[in-house]
């Protein structure tokens, strides 16, 4: 693309298939997969670009859009055809990968800033957070896209929205809020509490039910909000500090059934391992902070974006595996050579 400096690729262990590596003009805004792993998507700052995932080393890829104003999040429809991306003051576009025009939801001076955005399971809602800069304001409202009309306005007494804003299974708005995490109904706007303390930062598995998240810090989001990701599974009540991690996480994802934890932290590290606790592998290549996690939904990559203006998509580690760091000394350097 017109944003692609170069491209760089380190063989791995055979046969595994190479990391790709994309540098940037300008940050990284958004990154996800589609939801039937045919590509990776992201966004930095205007500019949406598509990644097609073809083995075994996917190709560069080529902008499928661009909309105005500075972006700040990015959402993939269900069907993988539709991007959603919104930002500074300029409103949330919604484009595809064919050509067309993006085109706006709702009125751009009403919104203000745009954080977070995601689409229903069926692709009928879009729900996004205004008042990016002002979380005291912020409000949660989704977009009914079959109506073009706002469908609903979400606000909870006396807590503030937070990073962390999905759709589970049956339909229902996950978003963190500094009183944990909570659930919506989008058609009556009756709530529950999922997670009764606050939460700085989320994920979530596909049906909602297992999350990852970060607790907000005792001095709250004026100080870093990285933090320990602990892992919640709400069928069993378990609450798990994934301590093997370490204490300085921001990026989470989880994979589609909640059993894969990948996390990236503010020193580059990305780790990726089971969410019962076990040493995670290492992925070491970024330098500073790891803004972004994805997983393709069929498991077979990792993409990340972090403050060093680069995208990279890993091979996902095979966990039957011991991890390479555990490994004792002399079968370290052999496994190397």
């Amino acid at each position: 693309t017109n944003h692609t400096l170069g491209l760089t690729m380190w063989p791995l262990a055979r046969p595994q298939p190479a990391v790709i590596r994309v540098d940037l003009i300008r940050r990284v805004s958004g990154l996800d997969f589609d939801p039937e792993g045919r590509f990776l998507v992201f966004s930095d700052d205007d500019t949406v670009t598509v990644v097609p995932l073809q083995q075994p080393v996917p190709p560069p890829g080529g902008v499928a859009f661009k909309a105005g104003g500075l972006s700040h999040c990015l959402a993939v429809s269900p069907d993988g055809e539709r991007f959603a991306v919104g930002g500074d003051n300029r409103g949330l576009w919604v484009g595809t990968n064919d050509g067309r025009d993006p085109v706006l939801v709702g009125d751009p001076s009403e919104l203000g800033a745009i954080g977070l955005v995601t689409f229903d399971p069926e692709g009928r809602y879009l729900a996004f957070l205004t008042g990016f800069y002002d979380r005291s304001a912020a409000v949660v409202r989704v977009w009914n896209l079959e109506s073009d009309t706002e469908q609903a306005t979400h606000q909870l007494p006396g807590a503030q929205f937070r990073y962390g804003v999905s759709f589970s299974s049956d339909r229902r708005l996950l978003t963190a809020t500094t009183r944990g995490v909570v659930a919506w109904d989008v058609e009556s706007g009756q709530h529950e509490i999922l997670v009764g303390e606050g939460v700085a930062a989320f994920t979530a598995s596909r049906n909602g039910r297992r999350l990852l998240l970060i607790e907000e810090p005792e001095a709250g989001m004026l100080q870093d909000a990285v933090g320990t990701p602990v892992f919640v599974d709400l069928d069993s009540g378990l609450s798990t500090p994934l301590t093997t991690h370490g204490s300085e996480v921001w990026a989470m994802a989880l994979d589609q059934d909640g059993s894969i934890a990948v996390t990236g932290d503010r020193n580059g590290i990305i780790r990726v391992g089971r969410v019962t606790g076990e040493e995670p592998h290492i992925l070491v290549g970024h330098k500073g902070e790891i803004s972004h996690i994805a997983i393709d939904p069929l498991g077979r990559w990792i993409a990340s974006a972090g403050e060093d203006d680069t995208v990279r998509l890993w091979p996902m580690p095979d966990l039957s595996k011991p991890p390479l760091h555990t490994l004792p000394r002399e079968e370290l350097i052999a496994k190397l050579k």
